[in-house]
């Protein structure tokens, strides 16, 4: 089994074999203290999702309890359950996530704008402590979080202007 990321156009794989498997930790180079990874791209659309299911599939695989949150989506579709993300079904399918989609992605908007855009635009702020009270809620029963953010790695959250900007 490949666990496989492209990183600056270069492909970087890692083989899981059952020596490695055994630690995730080591296998990572994470210290012990790590429960989780933080997946995001340069843009929407580069593959974060399908790169941090498959992460979650493979860590399943090697008998890791994996939690997958998704804190902000937009773009999500009406549904009989309120607006769902695709991108949150698709992850929780890949980690056989016991939680509901409300868990796994917390934050949803039906408009696909940037976070705060849409968050204005459906007159409701981002809610902060549901991210962290769900965020915590997944974390206190798995053994890893994999955390998939939103668009690109400067998407802005807020109207406020990141301070590398000025």
């Amino acid at each position: 089994m490949w666990l496989g990321a492209l990183h600056n156009n270069s492909k970087i794989c890692v083989q899981m074999t059952p020596k490695n498997q055994k630690n995730i930790t080591e296998l990572l180079s994470l210290p012990k203290v790590a429960q989780g990874l933080f997946i995001t791209g340069t843009d929407t659309g580069v593959g974060k999702t399908l790169v941090t299911g498959g992460i979650a599939r493979c860590l399943r695989k090697m008998g890791m309890k994996v939690g997958v949150f998704k804190p902000i989506a937009t773009g999500c579709e009406h549904r009989r359950e309120g607006l769902v993300s695709r991108d949150a079904e698709f992850l929780s399918h890949c980690a056989d996530s016991e939680f509901p989609l409300s868990i796994v992605n917390p934050i949803t908007y039906s408009q696909p704008l940037a976070p705060w855009v849409a968050a204005q635009q459906a007159n409701r702020p981002i809610d902060w402590q549901a991210v962290a009270d769900t965020y915590r809620q997944v974390a206190a029963t798995v053994d890893v979080v994999l955390v998939e953010g939103i668009g690109g790695c400067l998407l802005y959250t807020s109207d406020a202007a990141d301070e590398e900007d000025s």
